[in-house]
């Protein structure tokens, strides 16, 4: 067997365990879910699994890491699919409005909650990481928007992507709490009135 082959085999084989422990985490949450779960789900042997994960906490980053590295590897097609700052930031706004729900979304929430009463100081640190990357896609795209005169701003890019953040995170949480939730384009656009009103778009 080639390299070459050899690595996309083990890439198939990492995936398919971040996909059986992706519906486990669904289906019991993360803090209950065991490595004893994940390998009878995924089908594979004990050794077979623990040779890519050694904890549940390492399969839930990879799940995010994912998450994260799509969102925020978007920010140069987005640009060349609008023309300007603002519709970039308009579009990721939109896209709370009719994205599919993520089941596993309320698995993340209680990842987090659990990571903030200090049951694992690393998963803090990781979320902090997390956070700052998040929050540096948004204040690139408001500093271009300046640079380029589209923005003239009342707060600072920072605090703009941070409260960016916090409306987007609680329209999802309420999407998910609420699945009839019929006002979710009003919540949308309100997080689009605010962005307009703090970014003084020209």
């Amino acid at each position: 067997m080639s390299p070459k082959v050899s690595q996309e085999h083990k890439e198939k084989r990492r995936n398919e365990i971040i996909e059986a422990a992706r519906t486990i985490f669904i289906k019991k949450g993360f803090e209950l879910t065991t490595m004893h779960d994940v390998v009878e789900q995924s089908g594979m042997s004990r050794g077979g699994v623990y040779q890519y994960f050694s904890n549940t906490e390492d399969m839930m980053r990879a799940i995010l890491d994912k998450g994260e590295a799509e969102f925020t590897g978007q920010k140069d097609r987005l640009y060349e699919k609008y023309t300007t700052s603002w519709a970039v930031l308009e579009a990721v706004a939109d896209a709370h409005d009719h994205v599919t729900l993520d089941p596993i979304g309320l698995t993340i929430y209680e990842y987090f909650v659990a990571g903030l009463r200090g049951l694992n100081t690393g998963r803090v640190d990781y979320m902090k990481k997390r956070l700052e990357t998040i929050k540096g896609f948004y204040i690139d795209v408001i500093e271009k928007g300046i640079a380029d005169g589209e923005f003239n701003p009342v707060q600072k890019p920072e605090a703009i992507a941070s409260y960016f953040i916090i409306l987007a995170d609680g329209i999802v949480l309420h999407r998910n709490l609420d699945r009839e939730m019929a006002d979710v384009k009003g919540l949308v656009e309100g997080l689009k009135i605010y962005l307009r009103a703090t970014l003084n778009v020209k």
